[in-house]
C-alpha cells in the first residue's frame, strides 16, 4: 500500500504522518522512517511536526540510500516505511526507489508538499501522487483571512528560490484568493 499525505505548510502533513508511524507500531508492525538531510529545522534524526511531536528518523541525502539503510538495519526488516518531507528529494531517484519498495512489498507513507510557494508541482509529489493507493489531502485555515481552507504556502520573504527550507517566519498558509493577493 501506497500513502500520500499532502497538503500546505502547517496542515499537519508531519503530524498525521508521525501519528500513524506511531499508531503502526503500536499494534506491532516495524517502521523505518527517513527524512531528507537537508531538513534539519528540528534535528538530525528525527521527524518533528511544528507542535513538537517526533519520531525517530534516518536523515539521507537522497533516496536511493534507503537499500543501504535496509541493509545495515538488520532482521526483522520493517513493514512500513515512512518519508516526510519528500518533495525535496530528487524527483527520480524518489519515484524510481518508491516503486522498488512497494515491488519489494514493503508499505510506504510519505508526507510533503504537492506544490511550492510559486503553486508549481514541488519535486517527486506529482508524480508520487499520481502513483499512490491513497492520498491524504490536509487543509489548514488561511493566516489571512482566517475563513477559507488554506491549500496553498505563501512565501512571506523576498527570496526567489525555488527551495527555500523554512518555518513560521517565512512561510504561511493561505486560500487561493488570499495567495493570489
Amino acid at each position: 500500500m501506497f500513502t500520500v499525505i499532502t497538503g500546505p505548510m502547517f496542515s499537519g502533513k508531519s503530524s498525521y504522518l508521525i501519528n500513524w508511524l506511531i499508531a503502526n507500531e503500536k499494534v506491532g508492525r516495524r517502521i523505518l522512517s527517513f527524512k531528507p538531510a537537508k531538513d534539519d529545522r528540528y534535528g538530525e534524526n528525527k521527524i518533528v511536526s511544528h507542535n513538537g511531536i517526533f519520531v525517530d528518523a534516518l536523515s539521507i541525502q537522497s533516496p536511493l540510500e534507503v537499500e543501504e539503510c535496509l541493509n545495515k538495519h538488520g532482521r526483522p526488516l520493517p513493514d512500513l516505511l515512512g518519508f516526510d518531507e519528500a518533495q525535496f528529494f530528487e524527483a527520480n531517484h524518489m519515484q524510481k526507489e518508491v516503486t522498488v519498495l512497494l515491488d519489494r512489498g514493503y508499505d510506504v507513507v510519505i508526507a510533503g508538499l504537492a506544490q511550492n510557494s510559486f503553486g508549481e508541482p514541488f519535486g517527486a509529489m506529482g508524480s508520487l501522487l499520481a502513483m499512490a493507493d491513497e492520498i491524504v489531502q490536509l487543509p489548514a485555515l488561511c493566516a489571512k483571512c482566517k475563513h477559507n481552507k488554506a491549500t496553498r504556502t505563501y512565501r512571506k520573504n523576498s527570496s526567489m528560490d525555488r527551495v527555500f527550507v523554512g518555518g513560521a517566519n517565512d512561510y504561511e498558509s493561505r486560500c487561493y484568493k488570499c495567495w493570489l493577493e
